[in-house]
């Protein structure tokens, strides 16, 4: 699949070729277009509007339209598998230990899947800022040990005066 950087290259000589100024967010524009394509596809559609120019530089829709030309005369070309993720678009992360227990954990590869990187980040961004106005004193699990005995003596305390005041009767 054509990345982001990729399009911006792309477009670039396509601004060279025809002598045209980008606007801005047209690399985004285009490469929604052609972020589905392999990129050697779109190159190769590149390559061939380069040999024969039109006058003017063609707009997203006829460029994208080449580029399908060039997969059905062709067919798609395969993806080589990523040599990081071995094209499973998840790499290993770190290992987490909580006592015993090891805790092996994995994260989007940033070959293969950069947007998928980008949301992960946010989200652990956003789950860190959520968790830093918590006040970890109240949670059950940091004090269980304390509120059990908490318990106990509320137990203890329910249990004792009525066995002391029927004992002294």
């Amino acid at each position: 699949m054509t990345t982001l950087p990729q399009t911006v290259l792309l477009l670039d000589e396509l601004a060279a070729t025809y002598r045209v100024e980008l606007a801005e967010g047209d690399a985004e524009r285009w490469h929604r277009q052609l972020g589905r394509f392999h990129i050697d596809d779109v190159t190769a559609a590149l390559d061939a509007l380069q040999a024969s120019p039109a006058q003017f530089m063609p707009t997203v829709g006829a460029f994208t339209d080449e580029v399908r030309q060039h997969v059905r005369r062709n067919g798609p070309t395969e993806p080589e598998p990523c040599a990081i993720c071995d094209g499973t678009r998840w790499r290993e992360g770190q290992s987490v230990t909580d006592g015993s227990i090891v805790y092996e954990t994995v994260r989007p590869c940033e070959f293969c899947s950069p947007e998928l990187l980008e949301a992960a980040r946010a989200k652990v961004a956003e789950t860190r800022k959520r968790s830093r106005g918590v006040n970890r004193d109240t949670l059950l699990p940091y004090r269980l040990g304390e509120k059990l005995a908490e318990a106990r003596e509320g137990l203890r305390d329910i249990t004792e005066p009525k066995s002391a005041a029927g004992g002294g009767a």
